[in-house]
């Protein structure tokens, strides 16, 4: 609880009360602590709605733990409806923050733990508004084109142009998260089969791939297509790195297994600019945890486990890439704070 309550102090002190706020910044070089020297990077603050509704759930599901310290209880309420409403209020711009499906289950994962931070109906009836719009893009039936009966996966949009699939930060928990939550708060509600529903064609999708990597098990990235990519949204580190080319991706894709036509099965994502998998693999098992608690499964929970046995050592490197955490573990990058105990490239 110290720890988590200097992260809700940061989460606090970096918003300014009226939607906007300090959502993130990116350091590449060294600093000498120093205000107006050279090497002082500069950051704008931003009303962005996906910033404020995962702050809103931060903050709604910690002020409930801080019961004997009614002022910062209270200041955590305060700020977790606040920064729900400036998001709510931008809910249906069009939205650059992250992908259709993420971006409202973020939305629908705060309005749950607002209505269990306050009880009050209206959150979770929001929730169950933005919850329909990440249904309706998943893959409910077996997809046509595939050579296997896979279905469960989500879709970039609801019109199922793109297949989602995450490169390098990934939201993919939120997508099970939201429903799992509408299950756990409203159980007796009239959408509840559909919540469970998802939940249960995710499941089936994760034991669909989850066979394709043994004798790991480490959970495949997704599904992908050739020649159908989309370079608008991504984020690229300056001029000088630029973006792959389609030649690039499609080589990428055509070396994962073959699911029919243009379809393949990729182990590790298509590598835009980023490399390694840890990010999108931990974000996968925690979205199939979520599912397997929900659902009560035990394969799904083994499913999950795996992912985390191969960081710390059931990998065919026989290493752990937890710095400090077992043994023979790689050094890591870490320009700013050395080789942090605990950190996972």
């Amino acid at each position: 609880l110290t720890e988590a309550r200097w992260g809700l102090q940061w989460i606090m002190r970096t918003r300014f009360g009226d939607g906007m706020r300090f959502g993130g910044n990116i350091m590449g070089i060294w600093t000498e602590n120093l205000i107006g020297d050279e090497d002082d990077m500069p950051a704008s603050a931003q009303n962005r709605p996906y910033d404020n509704f995962l702050s809103a759930a931060a903050c709604a599901e910690a002020a409930p733990r801080y019961r004997n310290d009614p002022g910062f209880s209270d200041r955590l309420a305060r700020c977790a409806r606040e920064d729900y409403e400036f998001a709510a209020e931008k809910a249906e711009e069009p939205q650059k923050q992250a992908p259709y499906p993420e971006f409202f289950a973020m939305a629908a994962v705060a309005g749950c733990k607002l209505y269990r931070m306050t009880g009050e109906e209206q959150y979770l009836a929001e929730a169950e508004g933005y919850a329909r719009k990440v249904a309706a893009c998943q893959q409910l039936a077996p997809y046509p084109p595939l050579s296997r009966p896979i279905s469960g996966f989500f879709w970039e949009t609801p019109e199922k142009k793109r297949i989602l699939n995450y490169y390098h930060r990934s939201g993919e928990y939120l997508l099970t998260q939201c429903f799992s939550l509408l299950l756990e708060c409203g159980l007796s509600r009239p959408e509840a089969g559909m919540w469970r529903r998802a939940l249960e064609a995710y499941a089936g999708y994760i034991r669909a791939i989850s066979e394709e990597t043994e004798p790991w098990g480490i959970l495949p990235n997704g599904i992908y297509q050739v020649d159908n990519t989309d370079y608008s949204g991504l984020y690229h580190e300056g001029e000088r790195v630029g973006l792959p080319t389609l030649a690039e991706y499609n080589a990428q894709v055509r070396n994962g297994i073959s699911l029919g036509g243009d379809f393949y099965l990729r182990r590790f994502p298509v590598a835009y600019q980023f490399r390694g998998f840890f990010g999108t693999l931990l974000a996968k098992a925690r979205a199939t945890l979520l599912a397997a608690r929900s659902l009560g499964d035990g394969q799904l929970l083994d499913i999950a486990r795996r992912q985390a046995a191969y960081v710390v050592g059931l990998n065919p490197f026989g290493i752990s890439f937890m710095f400090g955490e077992g043994e023979g573990y790689p050094p890591l990058y870490g320009a700013f704070s050395g080789q942090p105990v605990g950190a996972v490239p």
